[in-house]
């Protein structure tokens, strides 16, 4: 490949790409395969960065608050290079609702562990934004294996909890057909639109999605899922909507 800028950066990213192989070959549990795609946990975003001497510095926390009552904690990662060069931030949260498995959640575990997990998903976000495609190069997937969470946990309950027929019989999930989908793509879609115009926050998009376990693409969702999720982006429209008309 010609020497140039562009042949030295891919150049790079192939030999880093070799190298978390490697680890992974050695270190299978880094990973973890969500509906058969292997997605990378934080230690090898941590791996990747070194390679390429970023550093990850989480620049704060804050308790996220409903009605007064902590739910959960947000956090911002910043990633710098050698030269002290701010490259990629991300910020993120955990919230004490999430499932974790086994009927328990978040808000079961000791509040640092909360605190904790909101940077960890933060600066693996951080990292990825900057560097998905060495996973890509890898052959892996993109999305940090902390945010897939509440996916795995998700799938593990359906499959020792499976929904059960009058006569017994187990059933499918019902997922959306392409039609069903499309249509959905489109509403959810602007909906968002019109929450942006009404200055929405961008965070409280990504909430109501992480909640709505939908940050993996509406196609993962089951029907009845997916209009759960409209109706929540929905509500919180109606909500920007009634603050803007007592503004009025």
């Amino acid at each position: 490949m010609a020497d140039t800028p562009i042949a030295e950066a891919y150049d790079h990213g192939v030999a880093a790409s070799k190298i978390i192989k490697e680890v992974i070959k050695n270190n299978p549990s880094l990973t973890k395969t969500i509906r058969g795609k292997t997605y990378l946990m934080y230690e090898l975003w941590q791996t990747i960065g070194a390679l390429f001497k970023l550093t990850p510095v989480i620049a704060w926390t804050q308790p996220v608050e409903k009605s007064g009552v902590l739910i959960g904690w947000a956090a911002r990662a910043e990633i710098f290079d050698e030269q002290g060069k701010l490259v990629a931030s991300a910020e993120g949260m955990c919230l004490n609702e999430e499932d974790v498995g086994k009927g328990k959640t978040w808000g079961d575990r000791e509040e640092f562990t909360v605190r904790s997990m909101a940077q960890t998903r933060t600066a693996a976000k951080a990292f990825r934004m900057k560097l998905a495609w060495i996973a890509v190069l890898a052959g892996y997937e993109p999305t940090p294996a902390e945010e897939m969470e509440q996916v795995a946990v998700k799938d593990e309950a359906n499959k020792t909890s499976p929904p059960i027929c009058p006569d017994n019989k187990l059933v499918p999930k019902d997922h959306m057909d392409t039609t069903q989908l499309a249509r959905a793509s489109t509403a959810v879609a602007q909906i968002k639109a019109k929450i942006k115009e009404l200055d929405g926050k961008e965070e409280d998009i990504v909430r109501i999605t992480a909640e709505c376990n939908a940050a993996d693409g509406l196609d993962t969702l089951t029907y009845d899922e997916g209009r759960a999720y409209h109706k929540a982006l929905n509500d919180y429209l109606k909500r920007l909507e009634k603050v803007v008309a007592d503004g009025a």
